[in-house]
């Protein structure tokens, strides 16, 4: 990312000082968005575990030596503007002048150069006065490491701006605690949340120290590290990689979670309609689980749970458990508990959070009838929330385990508070973000080479230890060692990159603003909103609930209070149906924050302009429990899905343990195979696609189809290497995308060749017209487990993303595939297609053969880290092709596949000559040719491709992801296009296909809307959208731009350029955008600004600028 020079940041300071037209409390936010920039742009190529503005600051300063006195006053403007809201204007015109004085002297200190003098007039000529050091009380949370000793550590606090340091005691005056243990974990610049702290010795003890607390741990995680035979975080790192636990007692767990609900719901008590609901969502691991298996016992043991659990509710609630009503029950509300680095999501709770229940299906520890320990280490952690966040006093708290197997007073089981125990558990949950953070920083090949069993056998349990789990962990381990030195590069090369993987989507980048799932309580609600990361000010719609059939709360509507008017860009959210968020309400008054209290979890299912409905991921007993006081409103953030991340690290483990050819072809350790023996059974079309099929016939490993844009990769090219794999009538195909727009795509193309299929995926996202298609769909009629195999038997095609595809695990054990064939492959990274390329079926591989499809040309996969952080430097590694870890499988395969593997379009027949020109000389060589179709044969009057040069205003620069003049001139231009067709046929433009407008900004998306809707409202419903989302999308004219306002903005515009194999530099995003037109392309942006890429400049100059009327 290259460096931003000085005089940017000055020119905006100067700015932010002398501005007329923007509020005082709009110049303070720029001033503080410019800090965050700096300190973004600093810490770039800093180690990975620096969340937030703090310990970026703290970093910042300790690495360059700032003087403290600069520190402190950085540190007070960035603690008063991270509450800004709540600061009064009055305080911050007082402030303003001084702050950019203040910043304008860490630019010059950062950048090694002068304030320029013109600027220096205008500031103040000395610092703000500085206020009395206010004295630290003892109840300071967030701190910054500065030194560590083996008694003591210094820590800074984040919410003080004085900088004085404060001494914390790592020995205790209380026999359960002892932090000594962190001296070996901790390094300067961490972050650590002080719990409970008290004074002592000229310094203060905690009752709790966590470490990374915005590295939020599920409590499941550390819990599993509690076994019969070791407590240990290792246990941590092995379960991550095996193979997820499958057969009858954990489909009895779902099912007895399931009958949980019910009961609390008030089910009517019908086993038969029960199993029938469970049935339907869950008929791919009941079919690979029972299929071999008898089911009386499954079906005896789940009437007994059920019967147990009715009994509970029925009869145990209210003497017992002193829940008085079921109204007043949540099931499965979770919490982000970033005071102690947790989160969790609990079985039931009541909602004065007096009562909590964790529901286990199994039986009880053997030799004491008891909990096991790591059920009581859940509950205890799900206490500690309660305890620590929400104020709950551990009296108050009635925690039982409820093992449903057990009827009565036998399975409901009293947890009571032990501190050592949970001492124990936050030693280890400490242990475990800080080992992700060194496997996230230097790799884990030193601990996999060092790794023995005997690390996880930490107590003494002879027989479950000797004859199950022993042998489970040699078999593990053994993986490894019996690994060539290739294949273990290459799994330790991508562990690593998932492990910061993982670290961004939790932490954050500093090249992303208000990334990462912390930044819902480390971002400022501007920061927020700018991102697009939130919906705050909504109200419950009390009348838009949607119920089951016997009255659980499926939906929920919420109503903006506020609408996403066109008039305020800045409400506009970045959310679309099928997200999955989180929501939770919060006292109107105040700023929104998802620790505070409960949050639901929610998939959307419809945005309006005044309401968004979700559906609720755990169904709720009654509306009560959505009930809170009149001055409370709602608000909905991002939800983040650590599963899938789970599924990835065990597809890398698959790759280990898999089938030897498979590995050795993925490490370039032998030739991808050749049979040309081997002739098609049909023909084709022309002459290309029977080329194009009888390679792939005999291509029997992998096979490349290079689409770029406009030349039918998916109409022609999936679909004839389909219908020739179907021709023999044994065969079964797999057809998968990184997308459900592709998907639904290629679904399209199966409808109008009258194939049958399963899509499988989520109903939210699946176009209405193939909802009957989903697996849950055509199942819900098959009475029992035979009929699902008929049914997986008898339809050869299978579709759906390859996220949804990877996790349907099942489906393998039920269904070999021939063959597979995967659109969009190039935005997917080789660990994506790890457990489809791996996957297998009964001991042999699930597919036999890939075909990829797609364009390295067009949009990239999507990735957190920076270029720098994802290269790979091991030799080894670089003779297979893998020079990034951000390259797609398909990106590499082309360098090492056989000529005889690959094969590539070179005739479109979407754009026209004119059109295509630009695309066609700098990205493909010039080898793209028109087919040619009619219209790419029509001769115009009028240039195809134009440039319109537009200086946008001052406002601007304060909402830098919107361009008020851009977006007129683009209202202007579509007027004047609009106009041209009244004098032809209007009656037959469809303008939904006609003309199409892309931008970078979503915020430039609304602004767009509402100069279009007053300029020409005829044109509201046309098709504005990002790059990103117009991508496999055409329209006759598009209009592409490229908004940006200030030179900090290039990064993001170019950050998907590269050199490709052929040595020519390629933009991937102007790419997409300037091959989605068939006629025109008209492109509108600030030339002065765009010459600084010289590419940019190169399609300027070969661009007509025609005067606008």
């Amino acid at each position: 990312m290259p460096l931003l020079p000085a005089t940017y940041f000055f020119d905006e300071i100067e700015q932010a000082l002398t501005s007329s037209t923007l509020t005082i409390r709009q110049r303070s936010v720029m001033a503080y968005r410019l800090l965050v920039e700096l300190l973004n742009e600093a810490t770039a190529e800093a180690e990975v575990g620096l969340s937030g503005t703090f310990p970026r600051l703290h970093y910042v300063c300790t690495h360059l030596n700032i003087p403290p006195e600069v520190y402190r006053r950085l540190n007070d403007f960035r603690v008063r503007m991270s509450k800004v809201e709540q600061v009064e204007e009055i305080t911050l015109s007082q402030a303003l002048s001084y702050d950019l004085r203040l910043l304008a002297k860490f630019v010059a200190r950062l950048k090694e150069t002068a304030i320029p003098a013109a600027l220096e007039q205008l500031l103040p000529k000395q610092d703000r006065a500085w206020r009395e050091e206010v004295k630290i009380d003892t109840h300071v949370r967030r701190v910054v490491l500065a030194t560590k000793h083996p008694d003591f550590i210094e820590v800074l606090p984040a919410d003080h701006p004085t900088g004085i340091a404060l001494k914390i005691w790592l020995t205790t005056t209380d026999e359960t605690r002892d932090f000594r243990y962190l001296y070996d974990l901790l390094r300067p610049g961490m972050s650590l949340n002080l719990i409970d702290t008290k004074s002592r010795d000229e310094g203060l003890e905690a009752a709790l120290i966590i470490v990374e607390p915005d590295y939020l741990v599920d409590v499941t995680a550390i819990s599993s590290c509690f076994q019969p035979f070791g407590i240990t975080p290792d246990l941590h790192v092995v379960h991550r990689f095996l193979p997820a636990p499958t057969g009858r007692p954990l489909l009895l767990g779902n099912f007895a979670s399931q009958l949980l609900d019910e009961a609390v719901h008030q089910f009517p008590l019908n086993y038969a309609a029960s199993i029938q609901r469970f049935f339907k969502t869950n008929a791919l691991s009941l079919a690979a689980t029972l299929q071999s298996a008898p089911l009386a016992d499954f079906h005896q043991e789940a009437q007994q749970q059920q019967q147990n659990l009715y009994n509970l509710v029925g009869r145990q609630f209210v003497p017992e458990l002193h829940v008085d009503n079921h109204e007043e029950v949540l099931l499965e509300p979770s919490f982000f508990c970033e005071m102690l680095g947790v989160q969790g999501r609990m079985d039931l709770l009541t909602r004065d959070l007096d009562v909590v229940i964790e529901q286990k299906s199994g039986k009880k520890e053997f030799a004491t009838q008891g909990p096991h320990l790591h059920h009581r280490i859940q509950v205890l952690l799900y206490m500690a929330i309660l305890h620590y966040a929400h104020h709950k006093r551990y009296s108050e708290i009635n925690a039982y385990l409820l093992y449903s197997k057990y009827a009565g007073k036998e399975g409901l089981i009293r947890v009571q508070n032990v501190p050592k125990l949970l001492q124990q558990a936050f030693e280890v949950r400490n242990r475990m973000v800080v080992r992700d953070l060194e496997f996230a920083e230097r790799g884990s090949a030193d601990f996999f080479e060092e790794f023995t069993p005997e690390q996880l056998h930490t107590l003494s349990c002879g027989v479950l230890w000797e004859r199950y789990k022993l042998p489970e962990y040699l078999d593990f381990i053994n993986v490894f060692r019996s690994a060539t030195p290739e294949e273990r590069a290459y799994f330790f090369r991508f562990h690593r990159f998932l492990a910061l993987e993982q670290l961004r989507a939790k932490l954050g980048s500093s090249q992303r603003e208000a990334s990462g799932f912390s930044a819902a309580w480390l971002s400022t609600l501007d920061e927020k909103m700018q991102a697009g990361n939130i919906m705050p000010q909504l109200c419950l719609d009390r009348g838009g609930y949607k119920t089951s059939a016997t009255g659980a709360i499926l939906e929920v509507r919420l109503l903006f209070l506020t609408a996403p008017r066109e008039e305020d860009i800045s409400t506009v959210p970045n959310f679309r149906k099928g997200d999955i968020v989180v929501f939770y309400s919060y006292e109107a008054l105040c700023t929104p924050d998802l620790r505070e209290g409960m949050v639901f979890r929610a998939t959307i299912g419809e945005i309006t302009p005044t309401h968004i409905v979700l559906r609720l991921r755990a169904p709720q007993t009654n509306p009560r429990i959505f009930d809170r006081r009149s001055t409370h409103v709602w608000a909905i953030e991002p939800d983040l899905m650590e599963a899938s991340a789970t599924a990835l690290y065990r597809g890398l483990y698959a790759f280990l343990s898999g089938e030897k050819h498979r590995r050795r072809l993925l490490t370039h350790t032998c030739t991808a195979r050749v049979d040309t023996t081997r002739k098609r059974q049909l023909s084709f079309d022309t002459p290309e696609l029977d080329t194009l099929v009888e390679k792939a016939v005999q291509a029997r490993d992998f096979f490349l189809l290079v689409g770029p844009p406009g030349t039918g990769k998916t109409s022609y090219g999936l679909m004839s290497l389909l219908k020739e794999e179907l021709a023999t009538a044994e065969h079964q195909v797999l057809l998968g995308a990184f997308t459900n727009r592709a998907v639904d795509e290629i679904c399209s193309k199966l409808v109008a060749a009258g194939l049958d299929f399963l899509r499988i995926g989520n109903a939210l996202t699946c176009s209405e017209e193939y909802l009957p298609y989903l697996l849950e769909n055509r199942t819900s009629e098959k009475k029992n487990v035979a009929e699902i195999t008929q049914l997986l038997q008898t339809v050869r095609v299978v579709v759906g993303t390859t996220a949804s595809l990877s996790a349907a695990t099942s489906l393998f054990a039920l269904k070999h595939f021939s063959l597979a064939i995967i659109d969009e492959a190039s935005q997917l990274l080789e660990p994506h297609l790890l457990p489809l390329l791996m996957a297998e079926h009964h001991g042999q591989l699930a597919v036999e053969r890939f075909v990829f499809i797609g364009d390295h040309k067009q949009l990239p996969a999507v990735v957190q880290q920076s270029e720098r952080e994802s290269q790979v430097d091991d030799a080894r590694l670089h003779k297979m092709g893998l020079t990034n870890c951000r390259c797609s499988l398909f990106e590499r395969l082309i360098q090492i596949l056989p000529e005889r593997c690959v094969h590539a379009f070179h005739r479109q027949g979407r754009m026209h000559p004119e059109v295509a020109r630009f695309a066609n000389v700098h990205f493909y060589g010039g080898l793209l040719r028109p087919i040619p179709l009619d219209h790419q044969r029509v001769v115009s009057p009028y240039r195809r491709v134009m440039f319109y040069p537009c200086v946008p205003d001052e406002s601007s620069t304060f909402t830098p992801k919107t361009n008020q003049a851009e977006a007129q001139l683009i209202a202007h231009l579509c007027r004047q296009l609009y106009q041209e067709t009244q004098e032809c046929k209007p009656s037959q433009i469809d303008w939904a296909v006609e003309l199409g407008i892309i931008v970078p900004y979503r915020h430039q998306i609304a602004l767009i809307r509402r100069e279009l809707h007053l300029a020409c409202p005829e044109l509201s419903g046309i098709t504005i959208d990002t790059v990103e989302r117009f991508q496999g999308s055409e329209r006759e004219t598009i209009i592409f731009g490229f908004t940006v306002s200030r030179q900090s903005q290039l990064n993001f515009l170019c950050n998907s350029q590269f050199v490709d194999e052929t040595g020519h530099f390629i933009d991937r995003k102007l790419n997409v955008a300037l091959t989605r037109a068939r006629q025109r392309t008209l492109l509108v942006g600030n030339p002065h600004l765009l010459r600084e890429v010289p590419l940019f400049a190169e399609l300027i100059d070969e661009c007509v600028s025609p005067s606008v009327e």
